[in-house]
């Protein structure tokens, strides 16, 4: 009896494990990073959140944007490319699919007037028509507040 209980209890735990890494890799979470932080043109701080285990992907949300466009930003530090995601899902916790680019490049043409990027050791500056945010490196901030640049004259 002893022994049918561990074996039972060690399949049980196997299991989980099995499909505890299935999920986590294709339902890959979101988690707060404290190593970037997000600032719109208008002083609107930005919350950071990176893929679990994957700190090359950066999704900024805007929650006060008026723009429901401009509501979320997804970076690909490595490839250094910008887009326009779909919402992450958030149940049963905020995730993205693991087949999700980071949606609609912002320099295409399909987004109507590309928007501009400057890709920097310490931060990334995103100008579009509307609307303007940068992402600074925490550690390169030296300890200063996040700045957003001014507007550029349209």
């Amino acid at each position: 009896m002893r022994k049918l209980l561990k074996t039972v209890a060690f399949l049980g735990v196997l299991g989980c494990v099995v499909f505890g890494t299935f999920a986590l890799r294709h339902f890959r979470p979101l988690v707060a990073t404290s190593e970037w932080t997000a600032s719109s043109s208008d002083g609107v701080r930005g919350r950071v959140l990176q893929i679990l285990f994957d700190s090359n992907r950066i999704f900024v949300e805007f929650p006060d944007s008026i723009d429901p466009r401009n509501h979320w930003f997804a970076l690909d530090i490595e490839n250094q490319i910008v887009g326009s995601p779909n919402p992450p899902k958030t149940k049963p916790y905020r995730y993205v699919n693991r087949g999700q680019e980071a949606g609609i490049d912002l320099t295409g043409m399909k987004m109507g007037t590309p928007w501009l990027i400057d890709w920097d050791e310490t931060k990334v500056t995103v100008v579009g028509p509307d609307f303007e945010f940068t992402l600074y490196k925490t550690g390169a901030n030296t300890g200063r507040q996040a700045t957003a640049s001014p507007s550029p004259a349209t």
